[in-house]
C-alpha cells in the first residue's frame, strides 16, 4: 500500500481510485434504472423478444449495477477502517 489511507494495490483498486466512489454509485443507479426499464418493458409487452432482452441484458445490467455498488461500499469501508 502506498499510504495508510489508501486502498490495497491491484488493478481493480487502481480503477476505483481513478473513477471515485461517487461515480461508482452514480453508475450503479443508472445501470439499475436501465435494468428496471427493460424489466418493465417485458412486463408491459409480453412478447418473446422483450422478455428475452430483459432476462439477458436486464440481468447483466442489474448485476453490473450491484457490482458497482458493492465496490463503492467496499472502498468506503476500507478507507474508514484504515483511517482509525
Amino acid at each position: 500500500m502506498s499510504e495508510a489511507n489508501d486502498l490495497p494495490d491491484g488493478p481493480l483498486s487502481k480503477a476505483v481510485r481513478h473513477v471515485g466512489t461517487e461515480r461508482l454509485v452514480l453508475a450503479a443507479c443508472v445501470l439499475g434504472l436501465l435494468a428496471m426499464a427493460l424489466m418493465c418493458w417485458s412486463v408491459f409487452d409480453a412478447t418473446p423478444f422483450p422478455v428475452l432482452v430483459a432476462m439477458s441484458v436486464g440481468q447483466a445490467l442489474g448485476t453490473l449495477s450491484l457490482g458497482c455498488y458493492f465496490g463503492a461500499v467496499f472502498v468506503e469501508a476500507w478507507r474508514a477502517r484504515t483511517k482509525r
